[in-house]
């Protein structure tokens, strides 16, 4: 087997059997057929008129086919002839026994539920400089599969950051997920605000300045006034006291046990209770974004009559523009705002973006992708079974 690595850099390993293997990368148009088949079609047939109107759109029919044929020689010829299987004239697919790739290793891990090791696996952006002239609809394709894998790995360590009660582990995972995206607004202020609740101030504004000196290499642009608010909230927030090298007021007394401090998108602490009017718009609003992913999943399909459980409902992240301070303060606290309001009621059960981005990548979607009926069901039945 031959392995294709697109995380961070672009190789292909070679063995006793293709020692010419890598020699294929400088040919860009089978190398970008190799990604897309492995990636977009893992294991799946693909139609030839399908890739050569993707790959060859300035051409006619029958010289697109002509060149999409060469291409897959190339392929078989430097990877072996068992790389690229055929079904008839008319469909082709990568045989996944004959070609590795380290992004599908991230997914299967991913699917497993082999959360680190995906992290281990992913080592760099998707073919980082790689472009394709004149195939505007690859260009695309890879520009959405590059967000899209980068935002589910850095989603997965800061969920990894969040959930453990190892300081330590807490400042990797956020790390790892800052300097994997750091000129993100949403990643760092997720980091920083986890950190803080964690009682890790300090990292929290080592990652802060991380984020700064990035936005100000590669845009030559200060933080949004959002992070650079809740900078000043940490920076304004007292120091724990260090306990046995640790950061981490005392809990032996009960008397000195100080609460977390709360940090949201550096908006001042909102009240114990909103008031009812914001209750009831947050409620609307979840009501809202369930009807327009339903209707957005079953639209397509309602021809067909297909029957869809309704007690599986994924509320996508949406945003609310309000005009004053507490309706923006309502916005910041959306989509996770609306987890204790979802969960329990009608029988739903909410889950967190992040779990809901890892599935859709084991499954090969993303937030942005279309679904058909079977693969919306299949997608909630992974959440709720928790795979």
């Amino acid at each position: 087997m031959v392995k294709l690595r697109v995380l961070g850099t672009l190789d292909l390993s070679s063995d006793a059997e293709h020692p010419e293997a890598s020699e294929l990368l400088a040919k860009p148009k089978p190398t970008a057929l190799l990604v897309y088949l492995l990636l977009a079609r893992p294991g799946v047939w693909c139609r030839r008129d399908e890739l050569a109107e993707l790959f060859w759109p300035e051409s006619d029919q029958q010289h697109a086919r002509r060149a999409l044929s060469q291409a897959i020689y190339q392929i078989r010829q430097h990877l072996g002839a068992a790389a690229i299987d055929a079904r008839g004239t008319e469909d082709v697919r990568v045989a996944l026994d004959a070609v590795g790739c380290d992004a599908l290793d991230v997914r299967r891990d991913l699917a497993a539920g082999n959360v680190e090791q995906a992290l281990v696996h992913y080592t760099g952006t998707l073919l980082p400089a790689f472009h394709l002239p004149d195939t505007g609809s690859f260009s695309e394709w890879l520009d959405r599969e590059r967000m899209t894998l980068r935002r589910t790995a850095v989603g997965a360590a800061l969920t990894l950051a969040q959930e453990t009660d190892d300081p330590d582990v807490a400042r990797q995972w956020a790390r790892w997920a800052v300097t994997r995206d750091p000129l993100d607004s949403d990643t760092i202020v997720t980091a920083m605000t986890g950190l803080v609740q964690a009682g890790e101030q300090e990292e929290a504004l080592r990652l802060f300045g991380l984020h700064r000196d990035a936005m100000r290499r590669e845009l030559d642009l200060e933080p949004s006034p959002r992070v650079a608010a809740l900078a000043d909230q940490v920076q304004a927030m007292p120091r724990p006291t260090p306990v046995l090298g640790r950061s981490r007021p005392p809990t032996s007394d009960p008397d000195q046990v100080r609460p977390r401090p709360s940090v949201d998108a550096g908006i001042a602490d909102p009240p114990t209770q909103a008031p009812h009017r914001f209750r009831r718009l947050t409620i609307i609003l979840a009501i809202g974004a369930a009807l327009v992913v339903g209707v957005q999943i079953l639209a397509p399909h309602a021809g067909a009559r297909r029957t869809l459980d309704p007690g599986l409902v994924a509320v996508l992240p949406f945003r609310y523009e309000g005009s004053d301070d507490r309706d923006r303060w309502l916005a910041s606290a959306l989509p996770v705002g609306l987890v204790p309001l979802l969960d329990g009621t009608g029988n739903l059960r909410a889950v967190a973006e992040q779990r809901m981005s890892l599935t859709l990548a084991a499954n090969g979607k993303s937030w942005e992708s279309e679904f058909e009926a079977d693969e919306a069901m299949a997608v909630a039945r992974a959440v709720n079974d928790g795979t």
